[in-house]
């Protein structure tokens, strides 16, 4: 119960942040769910009229005009939910596709406000693994499955309704072994939600190790490192193949008990209501019309199953870009920067005044009691080896990072109290590595 208390309180969170998403598409989510209604509505009728047909089939006093009538109607039907189901795809894939696209730029755009030192701590390859495949993996979700999904819980829900209106006594034991059904699903889908998450997090490490190494590739040739970054390389992959598999495995077992619980309603159907149609305690109509509800009532259970395995797949994607959506960004500091300088630099020194730094990620100091001063119109050159600290000031200057002890100051003003914006804007910094 806690486990599950948990979840929902995951799908609120994921569903309040994503909610300036997917509330301008509201109304067209409304109309794909009304079509979806419609839809459902027709796959009821079905097995209704197919066992109208058949008493009138079987009476004595059979009648082709009433049989002509049921026919039309029966093909009507199925027209009639040909052409729903195709408005009704139509509509919940484009609305998705719109959520999906909106939702892409939402997170590039957050990206590009987070902080540098976000990016210390999350290795690019993660941070692709979010905007690429946990993106996709929403984009199934919307673009398909949900309809899917939806379309087959109002079916259940459709034939049990219909099948205890029918015959109340027949329903009740041919749905017995719905609750066992539901239960299957609900204990197998925490099993695969854990699993989820443990594949999406390998797959973050194979996409991280990539992003990095084939970044580095010359470095790691000069090195002659090959073959130790294949080795480390196959083991996380393994190690996301183990994960799959297990992901595979609860999936695996969860179709074979909903096939052999279909069996036993099946049989208990067939047995039961062909010794009360005999008895002619039913017609032969409703023992018809109850077979097609029972077949409207597992397939789309099979489907759910299914369908329910992409969900779950895709609230761990979800909760994993909302995990980024929901860092802090620098936009955050800037909007409270009132009081902050926000107008021009004027021409003015530079000065760095017992200057301590070290970045979150590591033990040692960055820099180690820094102090210097840069004259208004004067040159200065910092020399050292690689991480001895000559970027760090940079760093320190543009406000990237903010310095641990000490003060650095621009027009006697310390530099916490300029804008980040309005520094960046003054400050022109040429890197060694060509980007642009």
């Amino acid at each position: 119960m806690k486990k599950s208390g948990v979840q929902k309180h995951q799908m609120g969170r994921v569903l309040k942040i994503l909610s300036p998403v997917l509330s301008p598409r509201i109304y067209e989510f409304v109309l794909g769910l009304l079509l979806v209604l419609a839809s459902t509505c027709c796959e009821l009728l079905a097995p209704y009229l197919l066992g109208k047909g058949t008493d009138i089939v079987i009476s004595p006093g059979a009648n082709s005009k009433d049989l002509t009538k049921i026919v039309f109607a029966f093909l009507g039907v199925i027209v009639l939910r040909a052409v729903f189901e195709m408005f009704q795809a139509l509509v919940i894939q484009r609305t998705g596709q719109k959520v999906i696209h909106d939702l892409r730029i939402k997170v590039f755009t957050k990206v590009h406000t987070l902080p540098i030192s976000y990016f210390d701590s999350h290795p690019t390859g993660r941070i692709l693994t979010r905007v690429i495949n946990d993106i996709k993996a929403l984009s199934e979700l919307f673009t398909a499955s949900i309809s899917v999904l939806i379309l087959d819980v109002m079916i259940v829900l459709g034939s049990i309704g219909s099948m205890l209106w029918m015959d109340l006594d027949l329903a009740l034991i041919t749905l017995v072994t719905i609750p066992l059904v539901f239960w299957t699903i609900w204990r197998f889908g925490e099993q695969l939600s854990e699993a989820y998450k443990t594949v999406r997090s390998r797959l973050s490490q194979v996409n991280s190790f990539l992003g990095e190494n084939i970044g580095a590739i010359g470095t790691i040739q000069r090195l002659g490192a090959e073959h130790e970054r294949l080795t480390t390389f196959s083991q996380i992959v393994d190690g996301h193949t183990e994960a799959q598999m297990k992901a595979l495995k609860i999936y695996a077992s969860v179709q074979p008990y909903a096939n052999v619980l279909n069996g036993v309603a099946m049989a208990s159907l067939m047995g039961v209501g062909g010794y009360w149609a005999i008895q002619g305690k039913i017609s032969l109509g409703v023992l018809v019309a109850f077979f097609g509800y029972l077949r409207n009532l597992y397939q789309p259970i099979r489907d759910m199953v299914e369908k329910y395995n992409t969900f779950l797949s895709a609230m761990v994607a979800a909760e994993r870009v909302v995990n980024i959506l929901e860092e802090p960004s620098e936009s955050v500091d800037l909007a409270l920067s009132d009081g902050k300088v926000t107008g021009a630099i004027k021409d003015s020194s530079i000065v760095f005044d017992g200057v301590f730094f070290k970045y979150p990620t590591r033990e040692s100091w960055a820099l180690d009691n820094v102090s210097f001063e840069i004259e208004h119109g004067k040159s200065l050159a910092v020399v050292g080896a690689t991480g001895s600290g000559k970027s760090s000031l940079i760093r320190l200057l543009l406000r990237f990072y903010d310095l641990s002890q000490g003060k650095i100051t621009l027009e006697g003003r310390e530099i916490q109290e300029f804008d980040r914006r309005i520094l960046r804007r003054h400050i022109g910094v040429i890197q060694q590595e060509v980007y642009l």
